[in-house]
C-alpha cells in the first residue's frame, strides 16, 4: 500500500449524477475506503453553500432560491412581490450566488492550505452542475454561461477524474420517489445530467469515466475504487 505521504500532489476526484443514482452513497464509500487505507481525504458535497453566511443574508433580505443543480431550480422570490422584473436585482443576486460558491470552491481545494498539497479531494458535485442550473433557472444565453464556466475553470482545479455514475430514469424514480415526484420528471433530470455530462467533456480537460450503476451498487463501489487507485498509484 502506498502511503499518504507518498502522494506526488493533491488529488481531486469529482461526481456527477442525477438525484437516485447513487452518487453520494459512492462517493461517501471512497472517502472511507481511502481513509481505511490511510490516506489524507476530504470529502464536500457541493451544495454546501446552499447554507452558507451570504446565502442566509439573502434570505434575511426576503431574497431565496432554491434549486437541486439539476437545472430545476424554483424561481427567485421575495414576500408580496416578482423582482424578477427587476433586472438589476435579478443580476446582482446571481453574481452573489456565483461568487459564493466561488469563494466556497477555492477555500475547499486547499488554496489556502499547505496542508493539502498531499491531500485526496472528493467532490459530491462540481462547479458544472451549478453553473447549469444556473443557466437555465435565469435563461443565460449560451455565451454567457460558457463565459462563467471559463471563470470556474481558470480559478478551481481541474478534476484529476471525473466519475459519471450513470442510472435509467425509471431507476432512479424508483429510489427517490418522493424527489423526483414523476417518471417524466425523472426524465427531464436525466437529460440534464446528461448535457452536464457534454458541458464537462467540453470544458474540462480531464479524464473521465461513467459507470453504470443501475444493478449490484457493490460492483459499482470496485469499479470505482479500481479506478481511482490506478490514479492515486
Amino acid at each position: 500500500m502506498i502511503m499518504e505521504g507518498k502522494l506526488k500532489k493533491r488529488l481531486l476526484f469529482c461526481f456527477m449524477g442525477m438525484d437516485g443514482s447513487g452518487k453520494s452513497t459512492i462517493s461517501k464509500y471512497l472517502s472511507e475506503e481511502l481513509q481505511n487505507k490511510r490516506y489524507n481525504v476530504s470529502y464536500t458535497w457541493w451544495l454546501e453553500p446552499e447554507n452558507s453566511w451570504m446565502r442566509k443574508i439573502l434570505r434575511k433580505t426576503g431574497l431565496s432560491i432554491s434549486s437541486d443543480n439539476t437545472g430545476n431550480g424554483k424561481a427567485l422570490t421575495k414576500s408580496g412581490s416578482n423582482i424578477l422584473t427587476n433586472r438589476i436585482s435579478r443580476t446582482i443576486y446571481v453574481t452573489i450566488v456565483i461568487l459564493d460558491y466561488l469563494r466556497f470552491g477555492i477555500i475547499k481545494a486547499g488554496y489556502f492550505d499547505i496542508s493539502k498539497k498531499h491531500k485526496i479531494l472528493i467532490f459530491d458535485r462540481y462547479y458544472f452542475d451549478v453553473v447549469y442550473s444556473l443557466s437555465k433557472e435565469f435563461n443565460f444565453s449560451e455565451k454567457a454561461r460558457n463565459k462563467i464556466l471559463r471563470l470556474f475553470g481558470l480559478i478551481l482545479p481541474t478534476p484529476d477524474l471525473m466519475i459519471f455514475i450513470d442510472v435509467t430514469p425509471e431507476i432512479a424514480y424508483a429510489r427517490k420517489k418522493e424527489e423526483l415526484k414523476t417518471v417524466k420528471n425523472a426524465k427531464i433530470i436525466w437529460d440534464n445530467f446528461n448535457d452536464i455530462r457534454n458541458i464537462v467533456t467540453r470544458f474540462a480537460s480531464c479524464r473521465t469515466t461513467t459507470i453504470d450503476n443501475s444493478n449490484d451498487i457493490s460492483e459499482t463501489k470496485l469499479e470505482v475504487i479500481r479506478n481511482v487507485l490506478g490514479i492515486i498509484q
